[in-house]
């Protein structure tokens, strides 16, 4: 029985030792002293020494390379003499004075009496694993650098949120150095929230990225180091892993706070604009009116008073009064006639009483008339009076803009036609005026200092001052469309 054990603990002891000679990991042993008393054939490989040269030295001695210090030896030694594993990293030289790097564990060998009787060491060489981490560490290093020197906050986010990197500018601009702790979230850094951006007010760039592959940008409120709120425009680039996949972005932020202010200032100052456009329009509406009334209570009725002195007069003129002074009281009660024609006229265009009387339709249809028979152009008036009737201030408005767009036509557009139309729709209306002549370049609309564009422009502020849009087409020698739509 006995004699079978040792014949088992032999096989058992060689297939060990073929194992630990075909190991790829460097192994030695040392007794309690540290002098070395077996290495196996990788040890030979990795370092170049021969066993004869190395058993019954002293280790680490035989492979000290100056790397590490005595106090870093000194605390391997005490680790195992605790009966405890030794590991770490160590720098050795080899035989031919080159350097490796290997990963170490030595372990104790105890003996019958559990004492220790001597030391296990095995070792792994890792010098290219630590040579790719350092040239990693300093292409990364590098690139750090690069991204430190954009002036521009950048931030490099996973999908789940989390930041993987910020340049130096990020950090100055959203990183609180008082706080110790640093944000690990990209919500937290940007924003001081608890959960992701969502809806409109901070639109998340990250999905939208992820789901289009492409870069987008967005305007988002974002939070200074000292907690200033500041609008920030993000250019968000896809991340790709190297097998395709998608890693992250890539946001480079801008502060468009000063744009974004000027804007708002802006929008405020052109509705007040408009607001004194539509209070001008008002004015003077009025002001026609007060024109006409004046136009029609006074000089209106003193020249119809007049006319009635002039024909009381030649009725009562003596037969044998002198033709010339009959010639000139007949001269005078025909410029009398003609002058309250001209001013029924002027009081027509001041405030037409058909647009009162009647509507829009048929004030349009009056002027229309008026205006083909002053320019000799046919001029068409075609629809239906909305029902029920516009707010008077609409009507006003439409009524101007035809008579801005016929006013237009008169002066540049020499066409053969024009036509007028209105729809009404259940919700609005909808005017057009037509014309088939010469057009002009849309861009004077832009420019009117060097095209004579105010009319247009009066056109289309006066269609936004009821609330209403309008559409100016035209080419040149395709004639101009003239289109206004406003709310019932």
């Amino acid at each position: 029985m006995r004699k079978a054990q040792e014949i088992s603990n032999r096989g058992s002891q060689n297939l060990f030792k073929k194992a630990v000679e075909k190991s790829s990991e460097v192994i030695f042993l040392t007794d309690r002293e540290g002098i070395i008393t077996y290495i196996n054939p990788e040890f030979t490989r990795l370092y170049g020494y021969s066993s004869e040269e190395v058993i019954g030295k002293t280790t680490p001695r035989i492979l000290k390379s100056g790397e590490l210090s005595h106090q870093d030896y000194q605390s391997l030694w005490e680790t195992l003499l605790d009966r405890r594993v030794a590991r770490g990293e160590f720098v050795n030289r080899c035989k031919d004075g080159s350097l490796v790097t290997v990963e170490s564990a030595a372990n104790p060998i105890f003996g019958e009496k559990d004492d220790i009787i001597g030391f296990l060491a095995i070792q792994r060489d890792i010098s290219e694993r630590k040579r790719v981490e350092i040239e990693l560490a300093t292409a990364h290093s590098f690139q750090q650098s690069i991204i430190d020197g954009i002036a521009e906050p950048i931030f490099v986010i996973s999908p789940d949120y989390q930041i993987l990197a910020v340049n130096h500018a990020a950090r100055e601009f959203s990183t609180n150095n008082a706080t110790s702790v640093e944000p690990n979230y990209c919500y937290q850094m940007s924003h001081h929230r608890n959960l992701p951006c969502e809806g409109n007010e901070h639109p998340c760039p990250l999905h939208k990225v992820e789901e289009t592959g492409r870069p987008i940008t967005v305007i988002h409120e974002h939070y200074q180091a000292e907690g200033a709120r500041r609008f920030v425009e993000i250019v968000a680039a896809p991340l790709w892993n190297i097998d395709g996949s998608f890693q992250g972005i890539i946001e480079s932020l801008r502060d468009v706070t000063e744009h974004k202010q000027a804007e708002q200032d802006l929008i405020k100052y052109t509705e007040r604009l408009k607001a004194i456009s539509t209070q001008l329009v008002e004015i003077e509406e009025s002001e026609r009116q007060r024109l006409a009334r004046e136009l029609h209570d006074q000089i209106g009725q003193n020249l119809t008073a007049l006319g009635i002195n002039l024909n009381i007069i030649q009725m009562q003129l003596p037969e044998n009064v002198a033709p010339q002074v009959r010639f000139h009281l007949k001269d005078s009660h025909a410029l009398v006639e003609q002058t309250t024609e001209s001013i029924r006229s002027v009081m027509a265009d001041l405030r037409p009483p058909v647009l009162d009387d009647y509507g829009l339709l048929a004030a349009l249809r009056w002027y229309g008339e008026k205006i083909s028979r002053r320019i000799q152009v046919p001029i068409t008036v075609r629809g239906e009076e909305p029902n029920p009737r516009l707010d008077s201030k609409v009507e006003n408005a439409l009524f101007r803009i035809v008579q801005e767009a016929l006013t237009n036509i008169s002066k540049h557009a020499q066409a053969a036609k024009v036509r007028i139309t209105l729809v009404v729709e259940r919700d609005s209306l909808e005017l057009t005026v037509v014309d088939d002549g010469i057009g002009f370049d849309p861009e004077i609309i832009t420019q009117p200092e060097i095209g004579g564009g105010w009319g247009i422009i009066s056109i289309t502020e006066r269609a936004e001052a009821v609330g209403g849009v309008c559409q100016i087409l035209s080419t040149p020698h395709q004639g101009t469309r003239v289109s206004v739509k406003v709310p019932r």
